[in-house]
């Protein structure tokens, strides 16, 4: 999935995960944590919960990172970790390195 993100606008990207055609409940999820590969983490919800919106259900996460002023115009992969109860060190649903695993563009433009 590639996903264009307008900095210094108010768009929002929504993304459905699946794993085997079944979108993921994220119903048991505290946190998320998005990482872009050579720059780091850029979303934490435990730090700032409106970057990040997982709580549509049916695997649906919404992603409003225009205010992220900070990130270079350019495009990365990047790491997606749900944390619960269960995973509190969190866990990958998006990983660049994995194959089984979505892969997840974000394309930062002004």
């Amino acid at each position: 999935m590639t996903e264009i993100v307008h900095t210094g606008r108010n768009n929002t990207n929504t993304v459905i995960f699946s794993e085997d055609g079944e979108t993921i409940s994220f119903d048991d999820a505290i946190s998320m944590e998005l990482t872009l590969v050579g720059i780091g983490v850029i979303a934490d919800t435990l730090i700032n919960p409106a970057l990040i919106d997982f709580s549509a259900g049916d695997g649906v996460v919404t992603f409003n990172l225009g205010s992220l002023d900070d990130v270079p115009n350019g495009k990365y992969d990047a790491e997606l970790a749900v944390f619960d109860a269960q995973h509190l060190d969190g866990q990958h649903i998006a990983d660049p390195n994995d194959p089984n695993m979505a892969d997840l563009i974000f394309i930062f433009v002004d």
